[in-house]
C-alpha cells in the first residue's frame, strides 16, 4: 500500500473513532448524566466532519485521476496527428485531409469523414474573389506595386480577408526562398 493510501486509512480510522466515541459519550450522559455532553457532541461533530472531508477529497483525487487520464490521451493523439502531418510534408505532398490523417494513425480503413453539404458554394460566395482584382486579372500575375494598390484598395473597403491573402502574396514575392507555410506566419 502508498504512503497516501495509509495516511486516508489512518485518517478514515481517526474519524470513525471521533465519531464513535463523541456518539457514546453523548447517548451514555443522557443515561448517566456527567456534564460531558458538550464534548461528546463536539467529538462526533469533528469525527462527521473528518469523515466528509476524506470523502471529498478523496473524490476529488479521483476526479483529477480521470482528467489527467484524458489530458495524456489528448496529448498523445495531438502527437501523432503532428507527427503524421509532419511526415506528409516532408514527402511533398498536398496537405492531407483528416480522414487521410485518421487512417495514418491506423484508424479504421472504411471510416468516412464526408464533407458539409454546400460547403463549397460557401466558400466560393464567402471568398470567390480573392483570387482576382475587379479587371480579372488574378493576384498571381501581379507584381508588387500593382498587389500594394490592391492591398490598400482591400484595406479602404475593410475587406480583411482579401487584404491577408495580398499581404501573404508579397510575402511570397519578397521572400522566395520561405515555404509557403512560414511565410503566413
Amino acid at each position: 500500500m502508498n504512503p497516501k493510501g495509509i495516511i486516508i486509512f489512518i485518517c478514515t480510522l481517526l474519524g470513525l473513532a471521533l465519531a464513535g466515541v463523541g456518539m457514546y459519550v453523548t447517548i451514555d450522559n443522557f443515561i448517566n448524566p456527567q456534564g460531558n455532553l458538550f464534548e461528546g457532541v463536539m467529538s462526533f461533530a469533528v469525527g462527521c466532519t473528518m469523515l466528509l472531508i476524506i470523502a471529498a477529497l478523496s473524490f476529488m483525487g479521483k476526479v483529477v485521476m480521470i482528467f489527467q487520464a484524458i489530458y495524456e490521451q489528448t496529448v498523445t493523439n495531438q502527437v501523432l496527428i503532428q507527427d503524421e502531418f509532419n511526415r506528409r510534408m516532408k514527402q511533398q505532398q498536398n496537405i492531407p485531409n483528416i480522414t487521410d490523417m485518421l487512417k495514418g494513425m491506423g484508424m479504421s480503413e472504411n471510416m468516412v469523414i464526408q464533407p458539409i453539404a454546400g460547403s463549397e458554394e460557401l466558400f466560393k460566395s464567402i471568398f470567390g474573389n480573392l483570387g482576382s482584382n475587379k479587371k480579372g486579372k488574378s493576384f498571381e500575375e501581379m507584381n508588387t506595386k500593382e498587389l500594394g494598390k490592391e492591398l490598400k484598395k482591400a484595406e479602404e473597403e475593410e475587406n480583411f480577408e482579401k487584404a491577408g491573402f495580398i499581404k501573404e502574396l508579397i510575402n511570397r514575392l519578397n521572400n522566395p526562398d520561405t515555404p509557403d507555410e512560414e511565410a503566413g506566419e
